[in-house]
């Protein structure tokens, strides 16, 4: 299961354990794109990549039982997002005891692979 961290003091919390914690980080406004044809008066939802890879990123969660997923929303923890350099969405960091051990940018699960 995924776990949406809500606080740098929950996602502190989250990572001082001995478990492989695995971030997705990602924002709303990765998820959605309308594509508006005046011409047609047609109106189309593009999923961006962050909403794309959510479904595949709870498969993950489901094979790898023994590891914490979590998401954070860097508009809500921009801190969060400064601290660890994210400038793409989405992007994926592993961390062990506290310390980046992996990271991988982009919707893709062949990525996340070396978890």
């Amino acid at each position: 299961m995924v776990h949406e961290v809500t606080s740098k003091e929950e996602f502190d919390k989250t990572l001082s354990g001995d478990s492989v914690v695995v971030v997705d980080f990602y924002a709303n406004w990765c998820g959605m794109f309308l594509y508006i044809n005046f011409n047609k008066l047609l109106v189309t939802v593009l999923l961006g990549p962050c909403m794309r890879f959510a479904p595949q990123f709870e498969e993950l969660a489901k094979e790898h039982p023994n590891l914490v997923f979590v998401k954070v929303n860097v508009d809500n923890l921009q801190e969060l997002a400064q601290k660890y350099n994210v400038t793409s969405l989405p992007t994926f960091k592993v961390f062990k005891s506290g310390q980046v051990q992996g990271e991988f940018l982009g919707a893709n699960k062949d990525g996340l692979k070396f978890v």
